[in-house]
């Protein structure tokens, strides 16, 4: 079996990032019909996934042939689980083998470098960086020769962040908060609906840190009560005044950026594959401006990103 012909082991396929990869990865032409999944349940059972319109089976993540097989390995769970240990033993027995971490574990954090398909790495074991990473890199990038200097963001993140279970979660907090309840099922220890907090910002920080190593860059983290769509407030400075009209045309120019007139409706990034602006406001003195951005985090920073990554790498 040449390398072209073997596997590409999906870790967790019915997660949500899991789900978003399923529906995707039949327009990838390199990655279509070479997918093993495998499940990391403590219970070991099996189970069923849909790809392209068939059934496939998801056996428990186990050494042996299958993952053997394997050239290649995307991570889309939610929870660390005692079978992840197999695939990070398989790895260190075969460090050719292509890794894409979507799953933003901590195991798997420390072995992997954050990367978007359009920065060169030299490693084949990667991450999809934090979503607020993605759309920045995105967004500064086609303005670098106009002497960026720093660049502040502040990234609003839903309760699909942590997946299924946390969205059902969402909707029992917010029932029990209408009732005059107390909240009986938190998220991440906290209850999130009609509320928000804030979170330490380091993967992130250091996700922007990778992505624009030239820039001066801050970063904040804020976990929201609504359900799906991030939005991410960025604030640039520049080294010497610059042309609204010369930025506009660099961002219209983008193919990954979507000017919207306001108001720019969270609602509307569902299943959108750009990232959607609100127009840009810009200091008195043309040395800084403001811009507010949002995404589809499932498929931007998500399984889009992931299997862009993939596919640039088999």
């Amino acid at each position: 079996m040449t390398r072209n012909e073997r596997k590409i082991g999906l870790i967790d396929p019915l997660t949500l990032q899991g789900r978003q990869v399923l529906e995707l990865i039949p327009r990838f032409e390199k990655l279509a019909g070479r997918v093993a999944a495998f499940n990391t349940g403590e219970e070991g059972d099996h189970q069923v996934a849909d790809i392209g319109g068939e059934a496939m089976l998801v056996p428990p993540l186990e050494a042996g042939e299958a993952l053997e097989a394997c050239s290649a390995f995307l991570v889309t769970s939610e929870a660390s689980s005692s079978r992840l240990r197999i695939l990070l033993d398989t790895l260190e027995q075969h460090p050719e083998a292509v890794l894409i971490d979507l799953s933003q574990l901590t195991e798997l954090q420390a072995m992997t470098q954050p990367a978007t398909p359009r920065q060169e790495s030299g490693s084949n074991h990667l991450r999809v960086p934090h979503p607020a990473a993605v759309l920045a890199a995105e967004i500064v990038k086609p303005l670098a020769d106009l002497g960026v200097m720093t660049l502040d963001v502040m990234a609003m993140e839903p309760v699909s962040t942590f997946g299924r279970d946390a969205i059902e979660r969402l909707a029992q907090q917010a029932t029990a908060r209408l009732q005059g309840k107390r909240a009986e099922h938190d998220i991440e220890g906290e209850t999130l609906a009609f509320s928000s907090v804030t979170a330490p910002p380091d993967v992130l920080t250091e996700d922007l840190a990778s992505l624009l190593p030239d820039l001066s860059v801050t970063a904040s983290r804020l976990i929201t009560g609504w359900f799906h769509g991030h939005a991410t407030h960025l604030a640039v400075t520049f080294d010497a005044p610059v042309d609204e009209q010369d930025v506009m045309s660099r961002w219209e120019g983008a193919p990954m950026i979507r000017l919207v007139a306001d108001p720019l409706r969270l609602d509307a990034v569902a299943d959108q594959e750009a990232i959607l602006m609100a127009p840009p406001s810009f200091s008195t003195d043309h040395r800084s401006l403001a811009v507010t951005t949002m995404t589809d985090g499932l498929l931007i920073g998500g399984a889009m990103t992931a299997l862009e990554l993939l596919s640039s790498l088999i």
